[in-house]
């Protein structure tokens, strides 16, 4: 029985003395906390009066939380109402052609904005700005002044179209010059007209010789006496061979002569183009 008493008094002083620890040990602990939210509100604070609202409402949401002791949280709860509507808003979008463009990457200043384009708003601080926008190679950029508690400003980036690639050209076939004096033989022309100069000689002396035949026949059969159409046939028959014999010397001398001047002018050495 007393063994038992004994072991009751120690169990109660060993309580007595942990119940005090333990009650330390979380004032301790929660020391820390409480001096985070009032830097954070001191901090918030002085964000604001430099103009950097966006980061001056993440310190006041820091020392907004129920962790935060009640005097700090009360303040920063009303600065962070007092602060919401003067933080400006921007909708970014770009486009090219007319056409609405998704891949697009801002950046703010020169640091990241946004990797895409999806139309929500973004708070920005007041002040001049320099939005750059880049869609693949290509890059455009807006200068301007966003006003305090200027909300949904739409910014948009224009890309000018891209041209089209230029088109392959065709080779166009080149003739091969034709060097002067590489003809041989005479031309058409002198060909034609040599061929119906041989024609018309060959008819003249089949004609002649013929008329020449016949003449000689009447003249021994029935001259004086023929009669005007034996007589006639004859006549044309001579007459035409002197006709034929007319244009076959014409022709010949002809195709002779356009041989011979196209000859002389196909040996004329060509003159040097310059380029």
């Amino acid at each position: 029985m007393r063994a038992l008493t004994n072991l009751v008094t120690r169990m109660g002083c060993l309580i007595a003395v942990i119940v005090p620890l333990v009650a330390s040990a979380r004032a301790l602990g929660a020391e820390p906390g409480a001096a985070a939210c009032a830097r954070a509100a001191e901090q918030g604070q002085d964000l604001r009066k430099q103009g950097k609202l966006v980061k001056a409402r993440e310190r006041f949401v820091e020392c907004s939380r129920q962790s935060c002791p009640n005097l700090v949280r009360s303040d920063c709860v009303r600065w962070l109402g007092e602060l919401e509507p003067s933080i400006p808003t921007v909708v970014l979008a770009a486009t090219a052609g007319g056409r609405d463009l998704v891949d697009v990457v801002v950046s703010l200043d020169g640091e990241p904005f946004a990797s895409a384009l999806d139309g929500r708003a973004e708070p920005v601080d007041p002040g001049p700005h320099v939005f750059t926008f880049r869609h693949g190679s290509a890059t455009t950029e807006l200068r301007l002044v966003v006003a305090e508690g200027d909300k949904n400003r739409k910014l948009i980036g224009v890309f000018a179209l891209e041209a089209p690639p230029p088109p392959v050209p065709t080779p166009t076939p080149t003739r091969e010059p034709v060097e002067r004096g590489a003809r041989h033989g005479p031309p058409l022309v002198s060909w034609v007209l040599g061929g119906i100069g041989v024609a018309a000689l060959g008819s003249s002396t089949y004609l002649g010789l013929t008329s020449k035949a016949d003449l000689a026949g009447l003249r021994r059969d029935c001259a004086p006496n023929c009669t005007d159409s034996q007589v006639s046939d004859v006549r044309d028959r001579m007459i035409v061979a002197d006709v034929a014999l007319g244009i076959g010397v014409v022709a010949i001398v002809a195709a002779a002569w356009i041989w011979l001047a196209d000859a002389g002018h196909a040996q004329r050495p060509t003159p040097a183009s310059s380029e």
